[in-house]
Parts: C-alpha cells; sequence; structure tokens
C-alpha cells in the first residue's frame, strides 16, 4: 500500500471517529431512551424480548406480593419487601387503591401496608402489551384479587419503564437496559 492511500484512510478514519465524538457528545444513550421513543431506539425483536420480560416482571411482582401479604417473620417480611421496592422504577410510584369505585392513589408503603392488612392474595392473566410509549411499555391484564372474606377480578393496567443504568462488573462500568415497574391503574 503506497503512502497515498494509507493517509487517505488515516483521514478517512480520523474523520469518521470526529463524526461520532461529536454526535455522541450531544446525545447520550439515556437521552434516546427518556426523548425518543423505544420503538425507534430497538429492533421489533429487541422489543417482544423486552416485552417478553415485562411480563416476567409483572408476574414476579404478584409472586412477590402473594409472599409479602402471608409471611408473619419480621426479618423475611422486611426482605421480602425491600425486594418488591426494588422491582420499582421509583419510590414516587402510585398505585390506584384496589376498589375502582374508589379514585385515591396510594404510595408503594400503603400499598404494601393494605396488601398485608387484608391478607390479599394475587393471581394474574391475559397479560399483554397494550401501548409502547416512548420510555415505557404498558401492560393490561386480568387481575385476580382474593381475600378470605370474596375474590374478585379486575382488569388492571401497568406502566413497566425500560431505562438504561450503568452498573459495576467487577472494575468494569457498563450501561445496560433494565425493566423496572411503575404505575398501577384500574380500568
Amino acid at each position: 500500500m503506497n503512502n497515498n492511500v494509507k493517509m487517505r484512510i488515516g483521514v478517512f478514519m480520523m474523520l469518521f471517529s470526529i463524526g461520532l465524538f461529536a454526535q455522541n457528545a450531544n446525545h447520550t444513550s439515556s437521552d434516546y431512551a427518556s426523548n425518543a421513543a423505544i420503538s425507534k431506539v430497538f429492533s421489533p425483536i429487541v422489543l417482544d424480548a423486552y416485552k417478553e420480560q415485562a411480563k416476567a416482571k409483572i408476574n414476579d411482582l404478584y409472586s412477590y406480593l402473594n409472599l409479602w401479604s402471608k409471611e408473619t417473620d419480621s426479618t423475611t417480611s422486611n426482605e421480602i419487601k425491600n425486594v418488591i421496592k426494588k422491582l420499582f422504577i421509583d419510590n414516587n410510584v402510585k398505585f390506584q387503591y384496589l376498589d375502582s369505585n374508589t379514585p385515591n392513589f396510594l404510595t408503594i408503603d400503603q400499598f404494601l401496608e393494605s396488601i398485608k392488612r387484608d391478607k390479599l392474595q394475587f393471581a394474574i392473566s391475559r397479560i399483554e402489551l397494550n401501548e409502547i410509549q416512548n420510555n415505557f411499555f404498558e401492560m393490561k391484564y386480568v387481575l385476580e384479587i382474593q381475600n378470605v372474606k370474596n375474590k374478585k377480578e379486575i382488569i388492571s393496567s401497568q406502566k413497566v419503564y425500560l431505562s438504561e443504568k450503568e452498573k459495576q462488573f467487577g472494575t468494569n462500568k457498563k450501561r445496560v437496559w433494565e425493566l423496572r415497574i411503575g404505575d398501577f391503574y384500574i380500568n
């Protein structure tokens, strides 16, 4: 390869790198998650995989809620409560009260205490994607709620957020996408 070709390749690589750096200087990956629809950031196959993970995340939530409701040991109960809280996007998540006639919203702690107090047990079925928004999936499902007195079914919606986080892997830091649960509504 002659020097002229090498120099052209070197200049091309330098310009290409500068273009990528300039593009990344204006946008971080999390900007894409918050400002662009996740349906434009990910391919349909990847979105399908995240949709299945969102379903699994909701199933996990109700499994933990069932354990929480029945657990009497305070140490184990606190551990379960901490695991449940880590499933959520943040502590500001709102839950529509389980009685659809009551328009009040509960905090995570209020929601958990009402489950424990009323000894509620849950089963979910027919979970499906209702809508994809900019940074979350809205999942719709049938929620069966049972306590010692009665059983009822309600149609529910749950937001499941897809966000990018920096995680530590040994000495390396890497940005990864994760699903976290958001607000709960009764339809």
